[in-house]
């Protein structure tokens, strides 16, 4: 497995008393993460007002990411006062499910849809000041990884996977 919670879902609680079973810790390459970016460039690339803080999250458009919980708490978060914009990186089956609760909840001048784009690192170092993980379900969470290396305050789910990647 990927992580230790991983290992324990593939192949039960005695796990690591199977010869054939175990823990393979990945890794993330730092490199793309520590370059320096222009932040007021990207973010005007983006549509991304410089004058505010912006959340990130970065992850597939799937039931697992939990979109609908990340969206509603940035509703809430706009409603109290606080002046934050919300930058979605990634695609899926629920990008259109996405797109209507945005809708819904009032909140389309607030949210920017990246879609899947290679130039992640530069992202996180360019355009987010805090990086959200909602996940309801991980096995290693590679983006939560390497926001950490991107050096950004980050927000995660109480997810075990989640939770290992501290």
């Amino acid at each position: 497995g990927c992580s230790e919670e991983a290992a324990r879902c593939l192949f039960g609680n005695g796990y690591r008393n199977r010869a054939t079973a175990g823990v393979i810790h990945c890794g993330v390459d730092a490199g793309p993460f520590l370059v320096e970016a222009d932040r007021r460039a990207i973010r005007e690339e983006l549509g991304l007002n410089t004058g505010v803080p912006v959340i990130g999250h970065v992850g597939s458009f799937t039931q697992k990411k939990n979109h609908a919980f990340l969206l509603l708490a940035f509703s809430q978060l706009l409603r109290s006062g606080v002046r934050a914009e919300l930058l979605l990186v990634g695609d899926g089956p629920l990008r259109r499910d996405v797109e209507r609760r945005i809708d819904e909840l009032g909140i389309k001048d607030h949210v920017r849809l990246a879609g899947i784009r290679p130039d992640v690192p530069r992202l996180m170092r360019g355009a987010m000041d805090v990086f959200v993980f909602p996940s309801l379900l991980e096995g290693l969470p590679i983006a939560l990884l390497e926001a950490q290396v991107a050096g950004l305050p980050c927000l995660a789910s109480d997810d075990p996977a989640c939770r290992e990647a501290e």
